[in-house]
């Protein structure tokens, strides 16, 4: 007898990664330059992250905040997205150690994901 193996359904496995929005991948026609911001609080979110960041850095385009699919909690660690990449560089040494809201931050470059993938708001 033959039996057929059952892929799991597609909500299932999407549940299973993070949730990342479409908006995270890099617009075309620009270079994006992003820095992973680690140990948030549970309070942060998008705004938060963002006003955190914009009156140091003017090209500071977006901040998101990684949230689970399941509960849509925040899993304390985001991204910032800078439209200068110099900008980009001096927050990973200016800012890592700040506080944002109770917590003091971990930031470092952002790594690549595959195409279609991108952890990158």
């Amino acid at each position: 007898m033959y039996y057929q193996q059952q892929q799991p359904p597609q909500a299932a496995v999407a549940a299973a990664q993070p949730q990342y929005s479409a908006a995270a991948a890099p617009q075309p026609g620009g270079t994006d330059f992003t820095i992973f911001v680690g140990d948030l609080a549970p309070d942060v979110t998008d705004q938060v992250l963002q006003q955190t960041f914009s009156p140091h850095y003017p090209s500071v385009k977006r901040a998101k905040i990684v949230t689970d699919m399941m509960t849509g909690r925040a899993k304390g660690c985001g991204f910032v997205r800078f439209g200068d990449g110099g900008e980009q560089l001096r927050a990973v040494h200016e800012m890592n150690g700040k506080y944002c809201s109770t917590r003091p931050m971990r930031i470092g470059p952002a790594n690549k994901m595959n195409k279609g993938k991108s952890a990158i708001p």
